[in-house]
């Protein structure tokens, strides 16, 4: 993961030259993972910020002086914010920007209805203020944008942090989607009760359990990190407020089932995830199970969605991947390695001059499995047991569908060191 670049020194330097008295938009700068070459910088051109996704990003930074015809000078209140936008067209960036917009607009509610009605600048002193400033950072295929938000009223300042997490796909997501856990509030509650008690000189000594769930927001009070999560509690919640926000990072292993680490490895399991979601979602349209070859249905279905936001997937309509690497991809997951050819009654998907052509129009259900216990085999099989739910973790209409057991065996060539065996619903 490239370091996220911190814009407060920015803004600062930019704060003397901003004199508009309405919204003002200037000093467009990009910002990613890491600081982009000058001629990025000039011509605002696409830059990496993760491993293999490019993403087009410039900084807005608007300056607002309260009432209307006032400038720095004669401001009774003054709003300055940076925020991101995505340029790279799209839909995926198109659904960014407009979170971005929505943070903006409430932001701007808070402003009207929460600040200005107190707004009295004192004589010869700086007028109040709320400054947001911002962080863009990836990790793990993810975007994190951190809104930091300070309000500053006769020498006191508050601090707020609010953060938007997308996918590739441009959603904004919760920790629980991310993480794969159904239930994520009470693990990591209970992760940082632990850390809070290893040193209670730094914080509230009367802390309970039930004290941190209550406050931690694991939607937008979260940032995605290379091995887990960190978490954001608000001022004053568990330590004194001039300590400000407080961080608690979360390591992945404190949302997997107790048997990763042990009978498979978080890396292994983290791959697996994704993979095993695709398939029972595939499998569960025509509630097929199976052992051995997959039907040519459930192949077909799952092979589509294994290619979405592959490195075939360059944002077109159709997804074009040529049929040996399909048919290789196909083998590396699913012990019976043959492809059994397309159904036509199933995904939009063509074989034509030698690859596979499949649209990326996807219907919305979405299944997944949250796994309960495990069995490993002496010769390296491992047997996996949970529940087929419908909807991804964080979903309000979650729900419960059927049991379910994935047999895998060992593979080198597997991108998850497994290959599928049998998926079996019962």
């Amino acid at each position: 993961m490239k370091k996220p670049i911190m814009l407060t020194a920015l803004l600062l330097a930019l704060a003397a030259a901003l004199s508009a008295c309405t919204p003002s938009k200037k000093n467009v700068v990009p910002v990613g993972g890491e600081t982009p070459a000058p001629d990025a910088m000039q011509t605002n051109q696409p830059y990496q910020i993760g491993e293999d996704v490019y993403y087009a990003i410039k900084l807005e930074h608007t300056s607002i002086y309260y009432p209307d015809g006032a400038d720095e000078a004669s401001a009774e209140y003054v709003l300055e914010y940076t925020a991101p936008v995505f340029t790279g067209g799209g839909s995926r960036d198109e659904s960014m920007n407009e979170a971005v917009a929505l943070f903006i607009d409430e932001l701007m509610l808070r402003v009207n209805d929460e600040r200005l009605p107190f707004a009295d600048r004192a004589e010869g002193e700086p007028a109040p203020k709320t400054l947001v400033t911002c962080v863009v950072s990836e990790s793990r295929g993810y975007i994190n944008v951190i809104f930091d938000e300070s309000v500053s009223f006769s020498g006191g300042e508050e601090l707020y942090r609010r953060a938007l997490v997308f996918d590739r796909e441009g959603t904004e997501r919760g920790l629980a989607y991310v993480s794969g856990c159904y239930e994520p509030a009470p693990l990591v509650a209970q992760r940082i009760f632990d850390i809070i008690n290893a040193s209670p000189s730094e914080y509230y000594t009367d802390i309970e359990l039930s004290d941190i769930i209550s406050e931690i927001d694991l939607f937008s009070g979260y940032c995605v990190m290379p091995n887990g999560f960190r978490v954001f509690m608000p001022a004053g919640a568990v330590a004194p407020e001039a300590k400000g926000v407080v961080e608690f990072e979360i390591d992945s292993g404190v949302l997997m089932p107790p048997f990763v680490g042990d009978m498979i490895s978080t890396q292994a399991y983290e791959e697996l995830r994704p993979i095993l979601n695709d398939l029972c979602t595939a499998c569960v349209i025509r509630y097929e199970s199976f052992e051995g070859a997959m039907s040519a249905y459930a192949a077909t279905e799952f092979m589509a969605r294994r290619m979405l936001g592959s490195d075939y997937d360059l944002g077109g309509d159709y997804i074009t991947v040529p049929k040996a690497d399909f048919e290789a991809v196909y083998a590396s997951l699913i012990a019976e390695g043959d492809f059994p050819g397309i159904d036509e009654l199933a995904h939009d998907m063509r074989l034509d001059s030698g690859a596979y052509v499949i649209s990326r129009e996807f219907l919305t259900y979405v299944y997944s499995i949250s796994f309960e216990s495990a069995e490993l085999h002496n010769d390296g099989t491992l047997v996996l047991s949970g529940s087929l739910m419908y909807g991804a973790p964080g979903d309000a209409s979650a729900s419960f569908v059927s049991g379910v057991t994935v047999t895998l065996s060992p593979w080198e060539d597997s991108p998850c060191g497994y290959r599928v065996v049998s998926f079996i619903m019962m």
